[in-house]
């Protein structure tokens, strides 16, 4: 029960904070994502399987506050923690040493992924008639954005491990 609680509180903070927070603080091209990043830490710290139900509530929760469509953020969180998942398992990851070029890759290619199916989803697949003014400035915020989600995930790392010791609410790898 104390988990359930411990990660509830922290969904929701991250919720609260990137919908209500950062965004009003920085561009929205040059923000990058604090839920995406917890998802990542999260998934890196329990797997994919029991870190599923919060990437769901996590998804469901960042749709409700930025107003965007219903799992819209579900399937990139679900993705993202799918990947992260699939290559951590494959190369039995640790976040020291050579893991941490793994964490890079991770982070990039989640942040990547991300503003690849945004922007999919603002402009479809038909492209011929689109306008495209929204293109450059969207490609030009995505070196902040990596360089906030790196702070971002050490952030989140660091407070998931020490919540998990001190509350004793699972194994602190």
């Amino acid at each position: 029960m104390r988990r359930f609680i411990v990660y509830f509180l922290v969904v929701l903070l991250a919720v609260i904070l990137q919908s209500n927070f950062f965004s009003l603080i920085f561009p929205n091209q040059w923000c990058g994502n604090l839920v995406l990043m917890l998802v990542v830490v999260g998934t890196l710290m329990d797997g994919f399987e029991p870190f599923l139900g919060w990437t769901i509530l996590a998804g469901v929760f960042f749709d409700l506050a930025s107003f965007s469509f219903l799992g819209q953020s579900v399937i990139i969180f679900t993705l993202a923690s799918y990947g992260v998942s699939f290559f951590s398992k494959r190369f039995a990851m640790e976040i020291r040493g050579s893991g941490l070029l793994w964490v890079v890759f991770f982070v990039i290619m989640s942040t990547l992924g991300e503003r690849i199916l945004m922007f999919w989803w603002q402009f479809g697949f038909t492209w011929s008639d689109k306008n495209f003014s929204n293109f450059f400035p969207w490609t030009s915020g995505i070196f902040c954005a990596l360089v906030f989600n790196f702070l971002v995930f050490f952030g989140w790392l660091w407070l998931l491990r020490r919540l998990r010791k001190y509350l004793g609410v699972g194994p602190v790898k």
